[in-house]
């Protein structure tokens, strides 16, 4: 009995260091320096007429870049296998093998255009919410970006962020364009510091003075004799490299000093360190080959229309609230969620099992009823718990099984090729054996691509299914046992991952469960927005006897039991209002629901939900959001960083409200979270739709899922076609590629309201020993010299407060330092001279020993001795909580006081000017690195 144990806390070890190993499990892999499987995909709205030379160009563009990777890693990466996925709909190219797990969705690159009414606009980015080291989500380039002359260049700058997590080293706003070097002089921000140039207007190319705005930039005086940077400027003739930590070709070394993002979230580290710790490189894999043709092979492939098995564990683990809420949340999905054009399966399974339908195209109502009719109607006795294996072999084996036909459909091409082409498994169980899978069924699994997405019921189910989900390119997802809000919520970001986004796919307004007493009634209010109202549905699922329902619209019409468009499902427990094509009035609706059972009886749980599409009216891309996460898995205590991306087209929607309910182990207690996009804490810039935060509040090993509500507020929430999401409103590079050719005029919304939910996240190594970790306050990254008075030698500082714990609550206290010496002081936080609130350097703003709440605006203004001109004035600061736990170190913010001043591009022994402001009166200007 104790060897059997020991054996078993062996197999939990290793498995929990092969989870980890399988938390990023990526597609795209390098070996013997070659990248296999990036996948380029083109959007659906790019019609194949549109450009005949389309797919010639991303070969070009890809043959090319690959070269130039090549050069730029110094012969250690380049592309070895592409494939680039067509739409559906592109039909009249033949003898092309049909994709599945290569969808849009999942493509590394993808195409389309950024606004329907600026086609013409060329410009490519990354879309990322983590910091240093931390991949992106995803490469977005529009058609005419191909056309660049330099594109493939820019591409090698755009696949480091993406894959290495490295960030852009030039300015991104105009104060932060020069900073002054060791030597006392004024230099303009670059990489490597040896080039030369101008910081000239975007637009005029005429040399910008101080103060800078926006629209300024450096230009290199001959882009020919430029080395590095990439990620300075790919676009100069002469860069062949990234910058590193070489001190002895300052034609490459990386500078410390310049105002950039890389040095303030990567720490000062060079773009080529950070590169070396990626698992690309790291402790020297994949060294440097000599190659003569690193040009790529390229698979042309058309995106399947889904094809869709769905596994229900019926053993009696199942049984009671959680098979109802199986039932209630598929006959939902079924009739509404799942699209026309793709093909649905169903199959339960116990210790055995049962087909109990074949692939079925979704064309009309007839074929999503002839599925719930379908479903199963009880749970078996004869299994305690579901045979995972069973169910998973039944759902992939051409052979030997019962029910084989419905998977032959599944593995089977719908094209020409005799090649199975693939589906996706979505596994509901409730409580699993706890047997691994035979390794043979993953290899069956993954050479046939096969795409398992199982749904935990409750925290039961064994954590292998999360290593299922990750080696076969599908996610792992978890729901509340006994709640369809929460099983709905799942099934329709499954839909999404599936399917992909698409202008006819559902969006999810309004989503809610509570608990209603008999004789009771509960009034609220949903807002339907001019981006939606066509296909709208009002569902509510119910237990027991048929609740009462009036949903009223914003001019007062009501919809009851006697309206046509409300039916009754008393065998799923559902009433259901649907509105048609462009039938749902835009504003504030009420509801009203009723427990007719009396009074006294017990609560019944109630689940609402409010869906629609895209408005038929919409001449542009609806309002949308996306929730991300840094991991699938987390080892604690590490903090799980939580992101909502939230978008219109490619237009950041900024000045929302945005909140998250997560759900957690061993408690009933839902855990609330608040997301911010201020550029502090967990969120990386200000202002570019990109909501973030720190979760930490963990209480126990196990899955965590999340439901996030976006409200947008009347006159405060707004978009500009300036401001991309994802990247700072001043970024230079999108400014040029929109110049011109859209509205920069913000444009304020009314209410709305989006939820939304995303795959689980497992906790592992937590212990009730360690419960109450201590957190501490998270990094200050915003430290801003804000405004700087010569006349009365003061500098006005600020940041966003921290939390006590990462990002939420209140920190204890701030430890502010000052030096001249910006080498001295980077190096040692400690060479910094100490700032006390008693201080009377400190005459105006906060006590240091008093901080705002989390997200709170920090201010205050420091009285230096006298104001010596040209001199570097750097200042830095960590936060601490109560027991004294500190902070990183914060960015580093440099304030000059400057008179008649050159700044120089030369080193300093040279003294060559390249701009000269001559100022009538004393002047200071501010830089923050």
């Amino acid at each position: 009995m104790h060897d059997n144990h020991s054996i078993r806390i062996k197999v939990v070890a290793i498995f929990i260091l092969l989870f980890h190993s399988l938390s990023c499990f990526d597609a795209v892999t390098i070996s013997r320096n070659g990248y296999e499987g990036v996948t380029v995909a083109l959007s659906h709205d790019i019609l194949q007429a549109s450009d005949v030379n389309l797919i010639d160009k991303i070969r070009q563009l890809l043959t090319v870049t690959s070269g130039y990777l090549y050069t730029t890693t110094r012969r250690r990466a380049y592309f070895r296998q592409v494939t680039i996925v067509l739409p559906s709909s592109w039909s009249s190219i033949p003898d092309l093998s049909v994709a599945v797990q290569d969808t849009f969705s999942h493509a590394d690159i993808q195409i389309e255009s950024f606004y329907p009414q600026a086609s013409d606009i060329a410009f490519a980015y990354v879309l990322r919410t983590g910091g240093c080291n931390i991949p992106g989500h995803t490469i977005s380039i529009t058609p005419p970006w191909l056309d660049y002359s330099l594109a493939s260049r820019e591409m090698v700058r755009l696949w480091a962020q993406y894959r290495y997590g490295v960030f852009e080293e030039y300015a991104t706003r105009g104060q932060d364009l020069i900073y002054l070097d060791s030597n006392g002089i004024l230099q303009p921000t670059r990489c490597s510091a040896s080039l030369t140039g101008n910081i000239s207007h975007i637009e005029t190319r005429q040399i910008c003075k101080l103060p800078y705005s926006d629209r300024c930039k450096f230009f290199a005086n001959d882009p020919a004799l430029a080395t590095a940077s990439v990620m300075f400027d790919s676009q100069l003739n002469g860069v062949t490299e990234f910058c590193n930590d070489d001190r002895s070709n300052l034609q490459t070394l990386h500078n410390r000093q310049a105002i950039n993002r890389q040095n303030n979230f990567c720490v000062f580290k060079s773009i080529w360190d950070v590169m070396n710790s990626s698992k690309d490189f790291v402790n020297g894999i994949n060294p440097p080959r000599n190659l003569t043709d690193v040009t790529p092979i390229f698979t042309l492939v058309r995106q399947a229309y889904p094809r869709v098995v769905i596994a229900i564990d019926i053993s009696n683990s199942m049984r009671g609230e959680a098979f109802t809420q199986v039932r209630q949340s598929l006959a939902f999905f079924l009739q509404y969620i799942a699209r026309d054009g793709q093909s649905v399966g169903l199959v339960t399974f116990d210790s055995s099992a049962q087909t109990r339908s074949r692939l079925t195209l979704i064309r009309d109502n007839n074929d999503r009823q002839q599925l719930i009719n379908s479903l199963p109607t009880d749970t078996t006795v004869s299994a305690i718990t579901a045979n995972l294996t069973i169910g998973l072999t039944t759902s992939i084996q051409k052979k030997d099984f019962h029910f084989h036909f419905v998977f032959k459909q599944l593995l089977r091409s719908s094209s020409n090729s005799s090649t199975p082409s693939g589906g996706a498994i979505i596994l509901i169980t409730g409580s699993a054996d706890r047997d691994q899978v035979d390794i043979s069924i993953m290899q069956l699994i993954q050479s046939n691509k096969i795409t398992i997405m199982p749904i935990s019921i409750g925290q039961q189910p064994p954590a292998i299914l999360e290593s299922i989900a990750i080696r076969s390119r599908g996610k792992s997802y978890y729901a509340i046992y006994g709640s369809p809000q929460a099983l709905v919520d799942t099934l329709l970001v499954i839909e999404e991952f599936v399917a992909g986004a698409a202008l006819n796919a559902p969006i999810q307004l309004y989503s809610n469960e509570f608990f209603l007493s008999g004789g009771v009634s509960s009034q609220q209010e949903v807002i339907v927005d001019s981006d939606v109202g066509n296909h709208t549905e009002f569902s509510v699922i119910y237990q027991g006897r048929s609740v009462q329902v009036i949903l009223t619209s914003p001019t007062g019409r009501q919809y009851s039991p006697s309206s046509p468009e409300y039916t009754v499902d008393n065998d799923f427990q559902r009433v259901r209002i649907y509105l048609g094509p462009n039938q749902t009035e835009i504003g504030t609706w009420r509801f009203e629901i009723t427990n007719p059972d009396s009074v006294g009886t017990p609560t019944r749980r109630i689940s609402v939900f409010l869906l629609s599409r895209a408005s038929l009216a919409l001449d542009n891309y609806p309002l949308i959001m996306q929730v991300k996460m840094s991991s699938s898995q987390i080892l604690f205590p590490q903090a799980t960083t939580l992101s909502v991306v939230v978008r219109k087209g490619y237009s950041a929607v900024i000045g929302c409200q945005v909140a998250g309910t997560i759900s957690r182990p061993s408690t009933n207690v839902p855990s609330r979270i608040a997301f911010r996009d201020d550029g502090a804490g967990a969120d990386l810039t200000k202002d570019d739709g990109i909501y973030s935060a720190y979760f930490t509040d963990y209480s126990g090993n196990g899955r965590y899922s999340i439901l996030v509500t976006v409200t947008g507020v009347t006159n405060v929430t707004n978009i500009n076609a300036y401001q991309m999401v994802g990247l700072p409103s001043s970024d230079i590079i999108f400014a040029s590629a929109v110049m011109g050719r859209a509205n920069k005029t913000a444009s304020f919304l009314k209410s709305f309201s989006r939820m939304g939910s995303s795959h689980c996240f497992r906790l592992v190594n937590y212990t009730a020993a360690v419960d109450n970790y201590n957190y501490p306050p998270c990094r200050i990254h915003d430290l801003t010299v804000l405004q700087v008075n010569y006349l009365n030698a003061t500098i006005m500082l600020q940041w966003t407060a921290p939390g006590g714990d990462m990002d939420s609550g209140t920190a204890q206290g701030y430890e502010l330092r000052m030096s001249h010496n910006f080498t001295s002081f980077t190096a040692d936080f400690n060479q910094g001279d100490l700032i006390n609130s008693s201080s009377s350097v400190v005459i105006n703003g906060l006590r240091l020993d008093s901080p705002k709440s989390a997200g709170g605006i920090e201010r205050i203004i420091i009285k230096v001795e006298r104001a010596i001109l040209n001199k570097p004035y750097v200042f830095a600061l960590r936060s601490y909580d109560e027991l004294f736990t500190y902070s990183s170190i914060s960015n580093y913010a440099q304030a000059v006081f400057v008179n008649d001043f050159t700044i120089s591009s030369q080193p300093p022994n040279r003294g060559f000017a390249i701009g000269i402001a001559q100022l009538t009166e004393k002047h200071a200007f501010s830089t923050v690195s």
